[in-house]
């Protein structure tokens, strides 16, 4: 049996949880592997939580390599300022340090994600299923229930778009283990089809 969504959030680590915050209004479905959201965010910073870096958003730009272009639209709109903004309203207060990364006061990467965690859990619309790993999504011909229908080891559930936010290679203890490449190479080159509604 299938379950409808407007949005299917695959990966519960910082930008995953940071889209579904984004997203809330809609009827949002973010699935996690590990049992927990924001593990590898508990480790960022040696635990403190860098959260963005200070400065021209600009200056960003060259950090990202021949990636520059595909980065450039998503940092114009929604800046580092709009991020500690961001985070502010969650009752984080930001600081900026002296080379020029930003660090909630508190420096609690734990509290950090203890916050995104319980600000998703008083969204009655948007819901979290950890401890499952997503095995495939498929672009489906039928889009009355969604356009995609992503399958995990337990359930399949239908959106309109999908948000691969599982990260890269980075730290496999910790869920980092490169999932996204598998599924984003299987769904192959699917149109852009503009921003969530």
């Amino acid at each position: 049996m299938s379950h409808k969504y407007d949005v299917i959030i695959v990966g519960g680590g910082a930008a995953g949880l940071y889209a579904a915050l984004q997203l809330r209004g809609r009827r949002i479905l973010l699935i996690e592997k590990k049992l927990q959201p924001g593990m590898k965010m508990m480790v960022s910073g040696s635990g403190k939580c860098n959260l963005t870096h200070a400065g021209p958003i600009q200056d960003f730009y060259d950090h990202y390599g021949d990636n520059k272009r595909f980065v450039k639209q998503a940092l114009a709109v929604h800046t580092n300022e709009a991020v500690e903004r961001y985070f502010e309203t969650l009752g984080i207060s930001c600081y900026h340090r002296e080379d020029g990364k930003v660090f909630p006061k508190g420096e609690s990467a734990k509290a950090v994600v203890k916050t995104m965690v319980s600000a998703l859990g008083a969204t009655p619309e948007t819901e979290v299923v950890s401890g499952v790993a997503v095995k495939r999504i498929l672009e489906v011909k039928d889009e009355s229930e969604g356009r995609f229908m992503v399958e995990t080891s337990q359930d399949a559930y239908r959106s309109d778009y999908v948000v691969l936010a599982t990260g890269g290679r980075s730290y496999p203890a910790l869920g980092a283990e490169g999932d996204g490449y598998a599924l984003a190479q299987a769904l192959g080159n699917i149109p852009y089809r503009g921003n969530i509604k």
